[in-house]
């Protein structure tokens, strides 16, 4: 049964496919989380963000576009943690830190977009603000190892186009000369939602 037969991205899952990504993502987050001894609050509202951005890798896995609806919820999980977390706290200037590292990763990937959006769609744009903002919870300059991770992950499949013959070299030049590059479209959703995850367990106190 389709989420919604109207809208080709919700009807790409199941319900109990979309159900079974965000229940183990959370569970797998859940888990790592308190074995790194994380606090509880943001735990859980990091948890469930990232299962939901994880329903979205896969979407895009199968059809390079991202569900704007996954996105939100994301958000707004993500967002509820972060807010009780700063009241809570009452680190006023922390938050402040983690929202600017956050806005200013989102504003560079927009950029990116605006100069070339074949090579970065606005759902990736939109996408990264929920996971810049959990990874700047833990630490608001590892939005860098964010954006590193995500695009060392990124790459691995061209360079595994490039290395799938004996003489790395000569494949590099083939791939050049017929442009094979170009004609590799890959989603960058799942590359995006893997590095925001590791850059937060690297983060984490």
């Amino acid at each position: 049964m389709a989420i919604c037969k109207g809208d080709p991205l919700l009807g790409a899952l199941s319900i109990h496919e979309a159900i079974g990504i965000w229940l183990a993502s959370m569970l797998v987050t859940l888990a790592s989380g308190l074995w790194l001894e994380a606090q509880i609050l943001p735990l859980l509202g990091v948890a469930g963000g990232y299962g939901f951005a994880a329903i979205n890798a896969v979407i895009d896995a199968s059809t390079l576009k991202l569900a704007k609806l996954w996105t939100h919820l994301s958000f707004a999980l993500v967002s509820l943690s972060f807010a009780g977390v700063t009241y809570h706290n009452r680190a006023w200037e922390d938050a402040f830190g983690a929202i600017s590292a956050a806005v200013c990763l989102t504003g560079c990937y927009w950029l990116l977009h605006r100069m070339n959006p074949s090579a970065l769609g606005v759902g990736d744009v939109r996408l990264s603000l929920p996971l810049a903002l959990s990874v700047a919870m833990a630490q608001p300059q590892s939005v860098l190892l964010m954006a590193l991770f995500a695009s060392a992950i990124q790459c691995v499949p061209f360079l595994g186009c490039w290395a799938s013959r004996w003489r790395p070299a000569t494949q590099i030049a083939l791939c050049l000369e017929n442009r094979q590059y170009s004609r590799l479209v890959l989603p960058f959703g799942p590359a995006l939602v893997a590095g925001a995850w590791i850059a937060w367990l690297i983060s984490l106190p």
